[in-house]
C-alpha cells in the first residue's frame, strides 16, 4: 500500500512539473478568442466596430476601409453576445467613433437556436469557452458552466481562419442555393429592445451606432413577402421609441440595392462572396466616410 501512495505521488508530482515545464498556451485558438483578444489587445486602434453575424463577417471587406477598422462580428452570434461584448470592450476604446450592426431579414434575437435547448446550450458552451461571455437566458437556467482554469484540448493548437482584421470571405458563387432561405420575423419586439440597449452602451460612450441591412440576392428579394421589407423598418422605429428621443439610431437598408442585383456576388442567398464583399465595403466606404 505504501509503495502504491509513493508511485501515485510521483506520477502526480511528474505530472505537475512537466506540466509547469510546458509552455504557455497561445492567448487564443480559434477565431472568436482570436477578436476577443484583438479587442483586447487593440482597444486604441480602433475606430470603427462591426459586431454583429457572418453577414458582416464574411460581407464586408475591411482591408480597403484601413486598418482602424476590426470586423468583431462572427458567423451565427446571437445579438446576446453583441451586447455582453459592446458592454465589456467599448468604454475601453477611447478613438472608437462608429459601430455598425446588421439587422437581418430573419428578424430573430435566437437565430437557428430558438427552441432548441441542446444547441443552445451547446453554443453557450462553446461561446464561454472561448469568449468566457455568459450563457443568454435561454441557456444559463439548466446548463453548469466549466471552471475556466481547466485545461483545453488541443490548447496549443491555433485554428484561425479570418484574417487579421477579422474578415472571412467566401469564395465563388456556387450553384443553386446552399441554404433555404429564412423569411420568418418573429422576435421583432425582442430585437428592437435589444437594439435600444446596444445604442444605449454607444450613446453613453459618445459612439455612432449604424444598423445596416446588407445585400441579398435577386433570388431571395424576388420571393420576400412585401410587407417583410416594412418590418425592417419598424424595428429600427420600435427601437428608436425605446430611447425616449435621447439617441438616434441610424439605419440604412441595403437588401435590394441596385449594385448589388448580379447574383455572381453571392455565394448564396444572404451571404456575399469574396467579390461581393470587396465591393459592399467600398459602398460603405463612400456612404460613410470610412
Amino acid at each position: 500500500m505504501k509503495l502504491f501512495l509513493r508511485d501515485s505521488l510521483l506520477v502526480l508530482a511528474s505530472a505537475i512539473l512537466l506540466w509547469l515545464l510546458l509552455p504557455s498556451p497561445p492567448p487564443y485558438f480559434e477565431n472568436k478568442s482570436y477578436k476577443c483578444h484583438y479587442l483586447e489587445t487593440h482597444a486604441s486602434d480602433i475606430k470603427t466596430l462591426f459586431l454583429g453575424n457572418s453577414v458582416f463577417e464574411s460581407g464586408v471587406d475591411p482591408n480597403v476601409l484601413g486598418d482602424s477598422l476590426f470586423l468583431a462580428a462572427s458567423g451565427g452570434r446571437i445579438i446576446w453576445y453583441d451586447i455582453k461584448m459592446a458592454e465589456r470592450y467599448i468604454p475601453r476604446m477611447p478613438n472608437l467613433k462608429t459601430v455598425f450592426y446588421p439587422l437581418l431579414h430573419c428578424i430573430s434575437d435566437l437565430g437557428r437556436l430558438d427552441g432548441n435547448r441542446s444547441l443552445t446550450e451547446s453554443f453557450a458552451l462553446e461561446y464561454y469557452i472561448t469568449t468566457q461571455l455568459p450563457p443568454p437566458p435561454q441557456a444559463a437556467a439548466s446548463m453548469t458552466l466549466p471552471g475556466t482554469t481547466l485545461p483545453r484540448i488541443g490548447r496549443y493548437v491555433v485554428d484561425v481562419t479570418v484574417d487579421s482584421l477579422g474578415f472571412l470571405p467566401l469564395d465563388g458563387h456556387p450553384e443553386g442555393i446552399l441554404m433555404i432561405p429564412n423569411y420568418e420575423q418573429k422576435h421583432a419586439d425582442s430585437v428592437a429592445s435589444q437594439l435600444a440597449q446596444l445604442a444605449t452602451i454607444c450613446r453613453d460612450n459618445g459612439i455612432r451606432f449604424i444598423v445596416l441591412t446588407t445585400p441579398y440576392s435577386s433570388e431571395f428579394i424576388s420571393n420576400m413577402p412585401p410587407a417583410s421589407h416594412d418590418s425592417l423598418h419598424a424595428v429600427i422605429t420600435k427601437a428608436q421609441a425605446l430611447l425616449n428621443g435621447s439617441y438616434s439610431i441610424e439605419y440604412y437598408d441595403y437588401i435590394d440595392h441596385p449594385d448589388f442585383r448580379d447574383d455572381s456576388l453571392y455565394y448564396n442567398w444572404n451571404h456575399l462572396n469574396r467579390q461581393g464583399a470587396h465591393l459592399f465595403a467600398l459602398r460603405l466606404k463612400e456612404d460613410f466616410g470610412l
